[in-house]
């Protein structure tokens, strides 16, 4: 028992307190501006969400997808349900046209002067090596990127 009372004694004096107190306002500060960064980057790249959607589609996550897509946040349920038919049956089309999809490519980003709304071009290339160029439009909404 007294052991722990000279540690806690020790760990909580003035004089570490004074030596830790610094180090642990920078570190808080460090974190704060690591993290606002990280939200500046996300913010000026809109490139990456584009490419994150196209994959998505891609990968038959169309629930994620359909959570891109700002115009449908107040859209019924049963209208979601028709746009993830509507999806599949796209998907298939296309790998059946094209194969899968083999990479996307961010090839410009059009960024408004309002930094809230962008225009991405993405160079989409499928397993039968055909490419096709796809505008997807995007708007700054919740602190990220979404389809438009």
């Amino acid at each position: 028992m007294g052991f722990l009372w000279y540690a806690d004694a020790c760990v909580y004096s003035s004089k570490v307190m004074k030596r830790f107190f610094p180090c642990f306002l920078m570190l808080l500060l460090v974190g704060t501006m690591s993290c606002q960064r990280s939200k500046i980057a996300q913010r000026e790249q809109p490139g990456a969400a584009a490419i994150h959607y196209v994959q998505c589609m891609a990968n038959e996550k169309y629930d994620e997808f359909l959570s891109g897509m700002a115009s449908c946040d107040s859209a019924s349920d049963a209208y979601k349900k028709n746009m993830i038919i509507l999806f599949k049956q796209m998907v298939a089309a296309k790998k059946e046209e094209q194969g899968g999809l083999k990479s996307v490519n961010c090839v410009r980003t059009e960024l408004n002067k309002n930094g809230k709304s962008a225009n991405t071009f993405l160079k989409i290339t499928y397993t039968n090596d055909s490419t096709e160029i796809m505008i997807l439009p995007l708007i700054w909404q919740n602190e990220k990127w979404r389809m438009r």
